[in-house]
């Protein structure tokens, strides 16, 4: 079991207390004392520290020894501060009000990328919803680029690394594999069509024989694998399926 512990205001300790009890995680300890906070996790040795992006400015000298001990997770009530989370390598970033989706988004990222593996029930299980990612676009790690999924087009693979090529004709040159990628970008919206390519297939302009074109842009086209194809046409069908019977309610109701 995952065990946790809560470093901040009476506001952030309270809420993240409801998720962790609700997710079945184990709740080793609360404090709004950054001091209080570091002497619990030396005792407890959490897999996951939630502390407020307060103590975190104020404790920066610190915070490397707090990720030698356990992952770190930054709360806070303003966007602005995610650049310096991620800039000092904390493992995620929320923002309050923090909902259930994004807590249990951030519990299945410690699950496959974090010190053990674990899962979380069927009963708990919420599919992953976020409009945006953070990746990271140098060798040492300590820059982030924040990409929408509805900006992004496609990415491709490039031996050890990844391009990102999103609106605009931007590329991005992440330091992630295309594995990584698959499992991070959500289903609903992107797949695998090619050993060294996954799509966003709201993007998808035209479909001719094994070849995708991607916004209209005769320059981003790109072929199905063999291997891909069969989960590419069931997702497609079924796209168009579910379009089919939209289009017959909205006739429906028209017709009322």
């Amino acid at each position: 079991m995952i065990s946790c512990f809560v470093v901040g205001n009476p506001a952030i300790v309270a809420e993240l207390a409801i998720y962790i009890q609700k997710v079945s995680l184990s709740l080793k300890g609360i404090t709004g004392s950054f001091a209080e906070g570091l002497n619990g996790m030396r005792i407890h040795r959490p897999d996951i520290v939630f502390i407020g992006v307060d103590l975190f400015k104020q404790h920066q000298e610190e915070f490397n020894l707090m990720r030698q001990i356990s992952c770190v997770i930054i709360v806070s009530d303003r966007m602005d501060d995610a650049f310096d989370a991620f800039e000092f390598q904390a493992f995620d970033y929320l923002v309050t009000p923090v909902s259930y989706i994004r807590f249990v988004k951030s519990i299945e990222k410690f699950s496959s990328i974090g010190r053990r593996p674990y899962a979380i029930s069927e009963k708990h299980r919420v599919e992953s919803i976020q409009d945006a990612f953070f990746v990271k676009v140098d060798s040492k790690g300590m820059k982030e680029i924040l990409i929408k999924y509805s900006d992004l087009v496609f990415v491709e693979a490039m031996q050890n690394y990844v391009n990102l090529y999103v609106e605009n004709g931007r590329t991005y040159l992440s330091y992630n594999t295309l594995k990584e990628m698959e499992e991070n970008l959500p289903r609903n919206l992107f797949i695998r069509v090619h050993k060294s390519y996954i799509i966003n297939d709201s993007k998808i302009t035209s479909i001719e024989g094994n070849v995708v074109c991607l916004n209209d842009n005769q320059k981003w086209k790109i072929n199905i694998g063999n291997a891909f194809k069969k989960a590419f046409l069931e997702k497609k069908n079924k796209k168009i399926l579910n379009a089919y019977k939209l289009s017959l309610l909205l006739a429906f109701l028209l017709a009322i």
